[in-house]
């Protein structure tokens, strides 16, 4: 039988599995390409989120050095301080604004107009055409209340050329008297760090745009400034959709050069008063924004392809073989439903992969609402005691009251508290997640630390008028190794949960007992009961969470970060052990764990950082002090000025080597040293000063004082050469101690 009669009696069968790869092929296709046009869709939303986070972080920061430096040049301008001051002022603001570790992105510049005079903090001098009142800067604060801050267009700036915005604010004195303005000025280009490295696909750039649609940053220079309606392309239809739709999202339209392209504008958030109606846009040409998902989709549609030509060989060949014998039907009948089965499983696993995008979707979705809740609940928690604490210092600086003065104090000191321990709550959340977070193993008394964290929640119980009722009295008076810090930090934490949802007549038990023994070890069980609000099942699972809180409500009434749980249980997690809760709602709760913990030979060291001290004579002692920030010299030394120590100060490592090393040999008693500072670190410093060839550099103590705290800033300081470590912010007792140590 030649291969013409062969087809022939082939082509109905080849005709049915022709077509029906042929549709497998496109309903594969067709969901395939859906599924990753949605995904696509999502992550440029994401992108278009994380860009207004970090436009609107950058431009709080703005607003809030405009406002630092608004109140003190207008305090200057009410004690009579003259322009000249105001100059110099401003000088040292800017030069401040332009370090790294103190300043603004993208700024520019900082001056005032004050009784018609230009007051530069950057050196620019104009010329004798130069017109403030035809500036921008100008314009935009006319109209503005006292207190309310202004912005311009984007303009060109006279000395640099450079595309520029300005934020503005008038200068008003007590009785409504007009002084001037006080501009900053901030380079356009800043946003592109943000804006351009978000969305990588080829050719894909991004804009954004002010509540007049007009262009405030975009990588075609010449367009920014311009308003949205009047570029190329299909711009103006977009620019008149904004405003009734505020979401665009995955648009076809023809792009100004001509080309189409895939658009998303999405309206900012207005954490600023900046942003109010601005808008972010991702622009993405076609071509690019189809390449992933043809490049995906595609795979399964060739593969499809492939499998016709192979079918449509096979069933040539079962024919002709049925043709010439029938003795190989059982073999044909065999090859058919293997085949089968490897189409079935392509399939599945192709449904498989479409199941496991739609869910990690779902999850970066979900991963993204928790991340901007628990933003917006810590601004909320940052905000409150910052209030405090500006409100608190305005109310003592114009009170001529001392008592009231001191009230201000202690309500300052109160919110500055408030303040350090959500920084530590977030900062150990960050050492955690990154796996660095370490624990010490150290000797402690357990019922000595039980009952310091009983003296403390006593307190708060008595101030809500709840029934307190601790019980560890059969614990044995033995010393364990473990963290005493950060033991104490979890049940502080739990017992302060309790304080907080449970109200006034409430009864909240904490009982430590131990519940095994050998010759090694104890094992040590802890309770915490409420009989307070209680929870419901569902909030109960995700109650370890980091970044949420059982109920949005939960964050309404009674504050929080929503950290302090999943911080707790990854500590007792790393200690051994495993916090477990029940409640029932409206009846409290209960929190529990239990540690296995070694039993130490050694006593704990119980000399404390907090222990008083008679009043201290160091007259003859000379310490030098290393700090770039002049206010941390300026602390030090007033408060320390009862001691009658001698104090010479550097700004950076190279000048304390320089000034050591130009030192007779043992000048200098003490060394306190920063360790971030410009120039020379203190560590490098340290190093150095150890390595003179000298008596007093192997034996002048060197005490580090940093913000650094953790436990391996410590050892960094110690392997550098120095004695002892302080972090900030001080802790004056802890400073007394170290000098009482080392000044013998």
């Amino acid at each position: 039988m030649n291969w013409i009669q062969l087809f022939k009696k082939s082509f109905p069968y080849l005709i049915v599995v022709i077509i029906s790869f042929l549709t497998m092929a496109a309903v594969s296709y067709i969901s395939a390409r859906s599924v990753m046009e949605r995904h696509l869709a999502e992550n440029a939303e994401n992108a278009l989120v994380t860009a207004e986070a970090n436009v609107a972080e950058g431009l709080a920061r703005l607003e809030l050095m405009l406002l630092n430096a608004f109140h003190a040049v207008r305090d200057m301008l009410e004690q009579g301080t003259d322009n000249a001051s105001v100059h110099a002022y401003l000088e040292n603001t800017a030069a401040w604004m332009r370090r790294p570790v103190n300043g603004l992105p993208g700024f520019y510049g900082i001056y005032a107009y004050i009784d018609r005079e230009f007051i530069n903090g950057i050196g620019f001098e104009p010329d004798a055409d130069y017109l403030p009142e035809s500036r921008p800067w100008y314009h935009a604060a006319q109209g503005l209340a006292d207190g309310q801050v202004g912005y311009t267009v984007p303009y060109q700036d006279v000395s640099s050329g450079n595309l520029i915005i300005s934020a503005v604010q008038n200068l008003y004195d007590p009785e409504g008297g007009y002084y001037g303005i006080l501009i900053i000025d901030v380079e356009l280009s800043w946003f592109d760090q943000y804006v351009q490295s978000l969305y990588r696909s080829p050719g894909a750039y991004g804009m954004i745009l002010n509540q007049d649609m007009i262009v405030i940053n975009h990588p075609d220079t010449d367009l920014v400034g311009r308003f949205l309606g009047d570029l190329m392309g299909d711009h103006a239809k977009i620019a008149a959709e904004l405003p009734q739709n505020a979401n665009i999202r995955a648009r076809r339209i023809t792009d100004t050069d001509g080309k189409t392209v895939i658009v998303f504008f999405r309206r900012l958030h207005p954490s600023a008063q900046m942003t109010e109606g601005w808008y972010g846009a991702l622009i993405t040409p076609v071509k690019s924004y189809y390449h992933d998902i043809n490049s995906i989709v595609m795979n399964p549609v060739f593969l499809e392809l492939v499998l016709i030509l192979l079918f449509s060989m096979i069933m040539l060949r079962i024919i002709a073989a049925r043709i010439r014998t029938e003795e190989i039907n059982f073999d044909t009948s065999m090859i058919k439903a293997r085949l089968e089965i490897t189409v079935k499983e392509r399939t599945a696993e192709l449904e498989q992969r479409t199941e496991e995008l739609e869910v990690q979707s779902r999850l970066a979705k979900e991963a993204s609402e928790a991340k901007g809740s628990f933003l917006a609940r810590m601004s909320h928690e940052i905000r409150t005691p910052l209030n405090a604490v500006i409100g608190m210092t305005e109310i003592a600086r114009h009170s001529t009251s001392v008592e009231k003065k001191d009230e201000s104090l202690g309500k300052i000191a109160a919110a500055s508290d408030h303040l350090l321990g959500i920084l530590n709550d977030v900062l150990d959340m960050s050492k955690i997640e990154s796996g660095k977070f370490t624990l010490v193993h150290e000797p402690l008394v357990l019922d000595t630390a039980m009952e310091e964290v009983a003296a403390i929640i006593r307190q708060r119980c008595e101030e809500k008028r709840i029934i307190f009722e601790p019980d560890f009295s059969l614990l044995p008076n033995i010393a364990v190794m473990g963290d005493k810090l950060r033991l104490k930090q979890v049940l502080i934490n739990l017992l302060g949960n309790a304080v907080k949802f449970t109200p006034a007549a409430g009864v909240i038990r904490f009982r430590v007992e131990i519940s095994g023994r050998d010759e090694k070890q104890l094992e040590v069980h802890f309770l915490v009961s409420d009989n307070g609000i209680g929870m419901r099942e569902e909030q109960m699972e995700k109650l370890f969470h980091p970044f949420e809180q059982t109920d949005a409500s939960i964050a309404n009434r009674f504050g929080g970060t929503g950290l302090g749980l999943s911080i707790s249980q990854n500590m007792v997690q790393l200690m051994g052990g495993l916090i477990t809760a029940a409640g029932e709602f409206g009846k409290g709760s209960t929190f529990e764990f239990t540690l296995k913990m070694e039993i130490s030979e050694q006593q704990e060291n119980t000399a404390s950082a907090g222990d008083a001290l008679p009043r201290q004579d160091f007259t003859g002692k000379r310490i030098l002090i290393t700090e770039d920030i002049e206010i941390n010299r300026i602390i030090l030394r007033e408060l320390l000025a009862d001691t009658n120590i001698e104090f010479e100060e550097a700004v950076d490592g190279v000048q304390a080597l320089e000034k050591f090393t130009a030192s007779p040999e043992h000048y200098y008693d003490l060394i306190f040293m920063d360790v971030q500072m410009p120039n020379m670190d203190g560590h490098e410093a340290a190093r150095r000063i150890r390595a003179l060839d000298r008596v007093d550099a192997k034996t002048v103590p060197i005490i580090a004082m940093t913000a650094n705290a953790y436990r391996e800033d410590v050892d960094k300081a110690l392997d550098a050469g120095m004695n002892a470590h302080l972090s900030k912010p001080i802790n004056m007792k802890e400073v007394r101690n170290t000098l009482s140590r080392w000044l013998k």
